[in-house]
C-alpha cells in the first residue's frame, strides 16, 4: 500500500466507526425509550386493574372465614409485591442495556479519534489498524448485556399476572 492508500483507507475506517459509534448511541437510546413506555404502559395498566380489583375484592371478601380472607390476601400482596419486582427487574434491565450501548459508544469513539489521528499524519496508518483490530475484539466474539435481569422480569411479572387471575377466577365463581 502506497502512501496515499494508507491514507483513503484510514478515511473509510474513520468514518465505517463514526458511523457505528452513532448507530450505537441511537440503538441505545431506542431500547431505554421503547422498554421505558413498556414498563410505564404494563405498571400502569396492572395497577389500574389491582385497584379495580380491591375495591371489588374488599365488597366480596366478607362472606369468607378469617382464613380464607387471610389466604386471598396473601396473595393479592404477593401478586402487588412480584409486580413490583417485575417494574424494578425491568428498570434495571434498561439502565443495564443503556450502559452497554454507552460503553460501544465509547469505545467507537476512542477508535474514531485513532483514524482522525492517522488522516492528521499524527499517527500512522499501521498504528491505528493496530488499534482498531485490537479494541474489536476480532469478528466472532460478540459482547452484550446480560439477560438475567429480563429474564427475572418477565417470571416476576407473569407471577404476578398468574396470581391477580387467579384472584379473578375465585371472585368470578
Amino acid at each position: 500500500m502506497d502512501e496515499h492508500e494508507k491514507m483513503e483507507c484510514a478515511k473509510s475506517h474513520r468514518d465505517i466507526t463514526f458511523s457505528g459509534q452513532q448507530s450505537a448511541e441511537r440503538r441505545g437510546s431506542e431500547l431505554a425509550d421503547e422498554f421505558n413506555r413498556l414498563e410505564v404502559q404494563i405498571a400502569t395498566i396492572l395497577f389500574a386493574f389491582a385497584g379495580f380489583f380491591f375495591s371489588f375484592f374488599t365488597e366480596k371478601a366478607k362472606s369468607f372465614s378469617f382464613v380464607v380472607l387471610f389466604l386471598l390476601k396473601f396473595i393479592f400482596a404477593s401478586s402487588l409485591f412480584f409486580l413490583i419486582l417485575s417494574l424494578t427487574m425491568g428498570l434495571l434491565n434498561i439502565k443495564r442495556k443503556e450502559k452497554f450501548w454507552d460503553e460501544v459508544s465509547n469505545q467507537r469513539l476512542v477508535r474514531y479519534k485513532k483514524w482522525m489521528d492517522a488522516v492528521k499524519k499524527q499517527a500512522t496508518f499501521e498504528e491505528a489498524e493496530a488499534f482498531h483490530s485490537g479494541t474489536s475484539l476480532g469478528k466472532g466474539i460478540m459482547i452484550s448485556s446480560p439477560i438475567w435481569t429480563w429474564v427475572l422480569q418477565t417470571i416476576f411479572l407473569a407471577l404476578a399476572i398468574i396470581l391477580l387471575f387467579a384472584l379473578l377466577l375465585i371472585f368470578l365463581f
